[in-house]
């Protein structure tokens, strides 16, 4: 495709481009680079661009040998659809966003959609998928060069809906910039990414301007940025408490492995049985059902989809290892882990036990309240490697109240044999932080690393 057709400009030199990229060092010949710096670092990448071989490059620079723009993030994004063909045109596209809740809510929306006879795609967290193809996730939004062929596939697939779940970076760095939306749903907000954002309210700011892009919005009354999102725009609203909420659950009955409650939208109400425990996961079946519900799903056959839901990877995910229980849960931040606990604490353990640990060069902020809310629960617990990257262990560790109950052990495998070792008749051991991941991401490389496999060859050899 020339040039001019993917920047949607005349052009006085207009080649043929066959590759778009933000990254210099994937630049190749008949690539079309896009410089997202300023300054020093630009003049370094366009010549790393150039002498790989860069067709034509975007810059923010005024100059002969490069093509002007005050904004390359959104442009890129905005030349990768031209450059795929609109794959968005004909979809209809769901966003869901906030801090925890995203990955549960986005596979619930999607089988309650696909067993409602909408052929219906995924792009997450756990996976993207569609149709029998599932294709495992980088980043919780794809980038623009990712996305859009994604969503070509989908669509050659039959696809008429798609489910995508909307993370801050993506929304900040415009990666989702051009696309609209029939509907978006707000989660939760909680402390994450602030060493990205700088504050909350940022956080919250980013989040919110993905609703400019959605004909629907869907709000969590239940959460304080959620009531606020709901203040600030016109949205629908959903709760689990609030007389406020458009939709609503009521007579909530939860056990260790399933949750029942009404639900009441609109004129409709609806028994839900949803085969999985926790207050949280009652709030986002109620998340995914009202938006199905928005979008003509009737609540009945929304909550008749769900009864027989597939489990969501590494989501308070339960694997019974003899005598004793164990959860595996992504929960990451201090309010994921409170949720957590919470839902432990409720199947009423003789000792509850818990692995967790804190991403390395990712927000030191949270660090001492995670590690705080592990102690207040658990009867002892180890602190354990999750995804270091380059930071050193000391380091992470330095952020972390040194309390006797509480073991640090770094090799995350040796975390979890120890921590199995503890467990008797009765006990309930968390594995946190991980979840759906098989990979642990090293300073240097990214090994494989299953929690489940692991606890099965543990199993095995008992």
């Amino acid at each position: 495709m020339k040039c001019s057709q993917i920047l949607n400009q005349a052009l006085t030199h207009d080649p043929e481009i066959y590759h778009l990229t933000q990254d210099s060092r994937e630049v190749w010949s008949g690539s079309l680079f896009f410089c997202n710096k300023r300054g020093e670092q630009a003049q370094q990448y366009i010549q790393d661009a150039r002498q790989r071989g860069a067709a034509a490059i975007v810059c923010t620079e005024q100059r002969e040998d490069t093509i002007f723009s005050e904004n390359p993030r959104r442009d890129y994004a905005l030349a990768c659809q031209r450059f795929w063909q609109n794959p968005q045109e004909g979809l209809q596209l769901i966003a869901i966003t906030g801090t925890n809740g995203k990955s549960s809510t986005a596979w619930l929306l999607q089988h309650i959609l696909e067993s409602c006879g909408k052929k219906c795609g995924l792009i997450g967290t756990i996976c993207s998928k569609f149709g029998q193809q599932q294709i495992p996730a980088v980043y919780t939004t794809p980038d623009a060069a990712q996305l859009y062929p994604l969503l070509a596939q989908m669509k050659q697939a039959g696809c008429t809906h798609v489910v995508l779940e909307a993370s801050s970076q993506a929304i900040a760095q415009e990666r989702l910039a051009g696309l609209r939306f029939v509907c978006g749903i707000f989660t939760n907000l909680s402390r994450d990414h602030l060493d990205q954002h700088g504050t909350m309210e940022e956080y919250f700011n980013v989040k919110q301007s993905i609703f400019t892009q959605c004909d629907l919005g869907l709000s969590n009354l239940d959460d304080d940025y959620g009531l606020k999102l709901s203040r600030n725009l016109s949205v629908t609203r959903y709760s689990l408490y609030s007389s406020d909420a458009n939709y609503r659950a009521y007579q909530q009955k939860k056990d260790r492995f399933s949750s029942e409650f009404w639900l009441f939208g609109g004129r409709e109400m609806a028994a839900v049985h949803l085969p999985f425990p926790g207050e949280f996961f009652v709030s986002n079946a109620v998340a995914a059902l009202a938006a199905a519900n928005l979008l003509g799903v009737p609540l009945e056959a929304g909550a008749k989809a769900l009864k027989c839901c597939p489990a969501v990877p590494g989501r308070a995910q339960c694997l019974f290892c003899g005598s004793f229980d164990v959860l595996i849960d992504y929960a990451h931040t201090s309010d994921g882990l409170e949720k957590i606990f919470r839902l432990a604490q409720s199947c009423m353990p003789r000792k509850l036990y818990a692995v967790f640990g804190c991403a390395g060069e990712r927000d030191r902020g949270d660090r001492a309240a995670m590690a705080e809310t592990v102690l207040r629960y658990a009867d002892r617990a180890v602190f354990t490697a999750d995804n270091p990257r380059g930071e050193s262990w000391q380091q992470i560790c330095q952020d972390i109240p040194q309390q006797e109950k509480l073991l640090p052990i770094f090799d995350r495998e040796e975390a979890i044999r120890t921590a199995a070792s503890w467990c008797c008749s009765g006990d309930l051991l968390l594995l946190l932080g991980k979840g759906h991941e098989d990979y642990q991401v090293l300073a240097d490389r990214t090994v494989y690393f299953s929690e489940e496999e692991l606890l099965r060859q543990i199993l095995k050899n008992d």
